[in-house]
């Protein structure tokens, strides 16, 4: 398979999944941030059961909207860490020397 035949078919497939880069200092929140996406049950993220009726913000109406639309549709990220990255080819580059 070529080069333009391997990067059509990623684009092909990019409704099927989606990447998200968080980035940020020690301690700024991204590897929470991260664990919360990779949770495997919508149930273990442990979330504020939205009220269903007598609303009395938009933002309540808004987290009901999104709080139900998650329970439904829920898939874990699969989180791909820098760090196992640069270790990969450091190891790739050290056995091969």
């Amino acid at each position: 398979m070529n080069t333009r035949d391997c990067v059509t078919t990623v684009y092909n497939e990019r409704s099927n999944f989606i990447i998200i880069g968080l980035t940020g200092r020690t301690g700024s929140g991204c590897s929470e941030a991260a664990s919360i996406l990779e949770t495997a049950n919508f149930e273990d993220l442990n979330l504020k059961v939205p009220k269903n009726q007598d609303f009395h913000s938009k933002d309540e109406r808004k987290y009901k909207i999104i709080y139900d639309y998650a329970k439904s549709n829920w898939e874990p990220f699969y989180v791909l860490r820098m760090s196992d990255i640069i270790f990969s080819f450091l190891l790739g580059f050290f056995t091969k020397a």
